[in-house]
């Protein structure tokens, strides 16, 4: 009687153990489906990006980058920048005099942003060279005119007031983001970002 349940347990195991077998050899449908499902993921993702590469490069053949602050040295110098660029690029003027509380400043803020923002055309010119009042060259620097085909979109004049003599790039960026001059940069992806953030895809390729 022993042996006969010792045999019985025996072959019960056996079978447990042949089942487990035969249950590692053929996955489930499921588990096929799943990895299946995980290929073809991996070759959209691949397609995706090749297709946003393809998108920047059409993007910087039909964009101007300037990437750097341009001098204006006379009022025609001004008129030719806020007028001779394509009609979606955006012109931001700094006008500002070596002297005035706060010119320094806002002169390296946007040697910052125009690094930040390579489309945006950004000029600085002495206001001295603009013929303005001499009440404006006292009370009205630093000031920021913004310019998009040729229309004036933004006028900011005596900005030590809004930013103090220690002006910061973060801070005109939030500023011309708040007033609707700037696109925020967070709210872009980057890799459709043009500028320095993709170059390093570009010459990965």
């Amino acid at each position: 009687m022993l042996a006969k349940k010792l045999s019985a347990t025996t072959r019960s195991h056996l079978e447990e153990e042949r089942d487990k077998q035969k249950g590692k050899s053929k996955p489930p449908a499921a588990a096929s489906a799943a990895a299946a499902g995980d290929s073809d993921d991996e070759v959209m993702a691949e397609y995706l990006e090749k297709r946003m590469k393809e998108l920047i490069r059409s993007r910087k053949k039909s964009c101007n980058v300037f990437g750097r602050i341009f001098e204006l040295d006379s009022a025609d110098a001004f008129l030719d920048s806020a007028d001779n660029v394509s009609k979606t690029a955006l012109v931001l003027i700094l006008l500002y005099e070596d002297r005035a509380p706060g010119c320094a400043s806002m002169k390296n803020a946007l040697q910052y942003l125009a690094t930040e923002y390579p489309t945006v055309k950004f000029c600085q010119v002495k206001s001295s060279k603009l013929n303005v009042s001499m009440k404006f060259k006292t009370s009205g620097l630093p000031a920021l005119l913004a310019y998009r085909n040729g229309d004036l979109v933004g006028n900011y004049v005596d900005l030590v007031k809004e930013f103090g003599e220690e002006i910061y790039g973060s801070d005109v960026e939030s500023f011309l983001i708040e007033h609707g001059v700037l696109q925020d940069r967070t709210l872009v992806p980057s890799i459709l970002r043009t500028g320095k953030q993709t170059s390093n895809d570009d010459d990965s390729d």
